[in-house]
Parts: C-alpha cells; sequence; structure tokens
C-alpha cells in the first residue's frame, strides 16, 4: 500500500494535512499459477488447535462485533464536537475515576456509533495526571513514523446516498473530503483533532469465495503483483446552511 499527500483541510475539525491510502488492496491475476507447496501454502498447514477453538466460539455465538475502542486525547471538547456534530455518534456513558497517582484522574467517555444505539462504541481518554503530563502523541501514525493512512478508524454507511450525505455533512462542517473507489466499496476520508484518520465506506460489491480465495494466494506470495493505484477525488469545503428562521 502507498500514500499520497493531499491538500490541507482548512476547516475548524482539520489538521496540518491529510495522507490517504492509494490502494488498499494487492489482488492479482488468475493466470494459472502452480499450486503452492506446503512451505508457502496456509491452506497446506493444520490449523492450530487455539484457531479451530477461536473458529467454533464464532460460530456458536454468531457473528462477533468489536465492543469499544479506545485512544487519548489532549483536547476533549474539542474531541466531543467532532465525534457528536461531524460524526453524528451519540454520547452514550462517561466513566470518571482515579488514577494510579495521589490526585490524578481521567474521564472515559464512549460515543454510539450505531444509527439506533446499536452500533460498537468508541471511547477517548481525558487525562488530569501530573505523572502523565499532557504533550503524549494522540495520533496513530505521525508520532510512529508512518503515514497517515497506515493506522485509521473506518465506519460503516450502508449505502452510496448514506456515504454521500456524510460527506456533504462534513464538507458543511468545514472539511475538505478525499474520496475513493477502491472497487468492491467507496470512501470518504477526513482527520479528527486527534490527528486520526476517520472513514466512512460503502462496500458495493457483496465479497464471495472468490475474493477469499484470492486472499489466501496473495497472503502466500511473497512479493504479490499489484494492482493499479487508485485516485483520490477531493471535495472542497461547503458554506455552512443557514440557520432556520422563524
Amino acid at each position: 500500500m502507498v500514500g499520497v499527500r493531499t491538500r490541507p483541510p482548512t476547516g475548524p475539525h482539520g489538521r496540518a494535512e491529510i495522507e490517504l491510502p492509494l490502494q488498499t488492496s494487492r489482488p492479482g491475476s488468475d493466470d494459472g499459477e502452480a499450486p503452492f507447496d506446503s512451505v508457502s501454502d496456509p491452506a497446506a498447514t493444520p490449523p492450530h488447535p487455539r484457531s479451530l477453538a477461536a473458529t467454533n466460539l464464532v460460530a456458536e455465538n454468531g457473528r462477533m462485533g468489536f465492543n469499544h475502542v479506545a485512544f487519548a486525547s489532549r483536547d476533549i471538547a474539542a474531541t466531543h464536537r467532532f465525534y457528536t456534530e461531524v460524526m453524528g455518534f451519540r454520547l452514550a456513558k462517561v466513566v470518571v475515576a482515579p488514577t494510579e497517582s495521589a490526585s490524578g484522574w481521567a474521564r472515559h467517555v464512549f460515543y454510539d456509533t450505531g444509527p439506533a444505539g446499536d452500533g460498537g462504541l468508541l471511547a477517548f481518554w481525558d487525562l488530569h495526571d501530573d505523572t502523565i503530563g499532557n504533550d503524549f502523541p494522540t495520533d496513530l501514525n505521525k508520532s510512529l513514523g508512518l503515514p497517515a493512512w497506515v493506522n485509521h478508524m473506518a465506519f460503516d454507511a450502508p449505502t452510496l446516498d448514506a456515504l454521500e450525505a456524510r460527506k456533504q455533512h462534513w464538507r458543511e462542517h468545514g472539511l475538505t473530503v478525499a474520496q475513493i473507489d477502491h472497487g468492491f466499496c467507496v470512501s470518504i476520508y477526513a482527520t479528527d483533532p486527534n490527528g486520526i484518520m476517520v472513514e466512512f465506506c460503502c462496500t458495493t460489491r457483496q465479497l464471495d469465495d472468490r475474493d477469499a480465495a484470492e486472499a489466501e494466494r496473495l497472503m502466500a506470495e511473497a512479493e504479490p503483483p499489484l494492482s493499479p493505484a487508485p485516485v483520490p477525488e477531493f471535495f472542497e469545503p461547503l458554506p455552512a446552511p443557514a440557520p432556520a428562521t422563524a
């Protein structure tokens, strides 16, 4: 996967730059290659008993989603505005508790990402502890020496109309939005106040057994063939809608 540096967002929730993925997969062509040997083909290796146990656990309990992920924030007010007003998530729970130090405390803020209170939770830490300080990095990439598109959060948009509505909503909140058609999905990208890339993604083609077989093949190849790099489209911020009059 390679990245491209884009123009900086101009809105109040933007960061200094957005770097976007130019591709999200490395599919190869069906060219009748010879079967893999037992060394390079994961399918030829018997699964570990723990892997079988995990598979059975999912099968017994149905589809498994995440409960929540949590990140640190240095500006919880800006983070709260972004995830409620810009992302459209609902504040679901706040837990305040002491930290390990004598006078420190932390606020754990949870947002429900689902449209009807049924989504996974996203959480942020508001830290008040002199032993931790307030100069820690909050982005998931730059502080690690990685491009901004490597570690990111993607949320589901069920339809292309829903994705378009999200894009327009972002633009109305002053964000420059990048959009990429990945072939099996269409995604839009922006950056939150903590420097974390966020994405809404709409699946446009159901993944099937052919995709799974190709995935196994590409995982086994030391140097898999590259697909053409998608070209992002950029959408500038829109003027905020005029307030309703009585």
